[in-house]
């Protein structure tokens, strides 16, 4: 079994958070808002929010390129918004994410043969 945070979200959750915190939902992803939210509720030492920036994309796509395009690269060679992440949202995200998938396992193991 295996799932991301978004698997265990629900889209309510998501909608209320890029309502209240101005995020584009196409922009909540990898690497960005969400996780780094997420990384600040876990452990705000290993987040360096000097560094984040919030450049405009060349080029969003909902599919990914290892490595990426030149053209799917901002400056500072990130590839999402991560500026303006808190805490409180890693918190309210990783509170359900935790329940959800518990939920989940809880399930599976009952079904496990």
């Amino acid at each position: 079994m295996n799932g991301a945070w978004w698997d265990f979200t629900t889209e309510e959750c998501r909608n209320e958070i890029a309502l209240k915190y101005d995020i584009p939902r196409n922009l909540d992803h990898h690497a960005a808002f969400v996780e780094t939210s997420l990384l600040l509720h876990i452990d705000e030492h290993v987040v360096a929010m000097d560094k984040a920036v919030n450049e405009e994309l060349p080029r969003i796509e909902k599919y990914q390129v290892y490595p990426p395009n030149e053209d799917m690269l901002i400056p500072s060679g990130t590839v999402m918004h991560a500026k303006g992440a808190q805490a409180e949202v890693g918190k309210i995200v990783a509170e359900q994410v935790l329940a959800r998938a518990a939920s989940a396992i809880n399930l599976e193991l009952r079904n496990y043969n």
